[in-house]
């Protein structure tokens, strides 16, 4: 409901659509849809991919880190065990250089 009223603050479907528009990066979607109760930086991605289309967005979840922590392991720096903010960006990063501007979708 709180996130309901800051969308219809904000403009409503017309911000929705503002946040589409191609002059948007994804970053700028990302911490757009962040600013809203109960979204995180997985369900920011899920948007900006499937409703959004920021295709190189990566929405990582458990089973993308185990991935990540099982074939992908060198491109995590510091030895971390858990999914960080940095490490999400380190992620993300990774996945858009290697797949390119699709990467989105092949996960």
């Amino acid at each position: 409901v709180n996130s309901a009223a800051i969308i219809l603050g904000n403009g409503g479907r017309s911000w929705l659509e503002a946040l589409r528009g191609s002059d948007k990066s994804q970053e700028e979607v990302r911490e757009s849809l962040l600013q809203l109760p109960g979204v995180g930086p997985k369900v920011a991605d899920c948007i900006a991919l499937f409703s959004l289309d920021k295709f190189a967005c990566v929405p990582i979840d458990t089973h993308v880190w185990q991935l990540v922590e099982r074939e992908y392991k060198h491109i995590i720096t510091g030895g971390t065990k858990t999914l960080t903010k940095r490490v999400y960006a380190e992620i993300s990063s990774y996945f858009l250089g290697a797949f390119g501007p699709y990467c989105g979708w092949g996960l």
